[in-house]
């Protein structure tokens, strides 16, 4: 009779074990996640111009089940001044005509937005990004700041 109650007592918290393991799954990604991927996804919009030096998450919060939103404060560095920028790529001789004018646009219209910055100065943004949850995990799908900050 003592055996068959422990047998019992033991499928029972086997089965509870199995089941709630699925409740501890990550609904969210980690902090970790979230930093690498951000500076990653952001170091790569204007590789020659800026890069995030630090990333902090100031809040988040799920859309759904499988859309997380992490408000997060970037501290980006430019690696040349806003007038070194427009230099190169105006003679940079590998652009074409219509890269030229694209990224000349381009940089005319950060010059209007932004205040003129010099080398190594840091700004902070606050931006909103959106991940999903996805068969190999958590990624970055999307920027949802709608400023026009880089």
């Amino acid at each position: 009779m003592k055996q068959r109650l422990s047998f019992g007592l033991m499928t029972l918290l086997l089965g509870s074990f199995v089941f709630l393991s699925g409740c501890f799954a990550p609904d969210q990604p980690s902090d970790e996640q979230i930093q690498s991927q951000a500076k990653a996804f952001y170091n790569q919009l204007q590789p020659s111009l800026f890069e995030a030096v630090s990333i902090e998450k100031t809040n988040g919060y799920k859309q759904n089940d499988t859309h997380y939103v992490a408000e997060l404060t970037l501290i980006v560095r430019a690696k040349q001044s806003l007038e070194s920028y427009i230099n190169s790529i105006t003679h940079d001789p590998s652009l074409s005509p219509l890269e030229k004018m694209t990224s000349g646009m381009q940089a005319g219209l950060m010059k209007l937005s932004m205040a003129d910055f010099d080398e190594n100065d840091t700004f902070e943004y606050h931006k909103n990004y959106l991940f999903i949850k996805t068969d190999k995990g958590w990624l970055l799908k999307k920027d949802l700041t709608d400023d026009h900050n880089p």
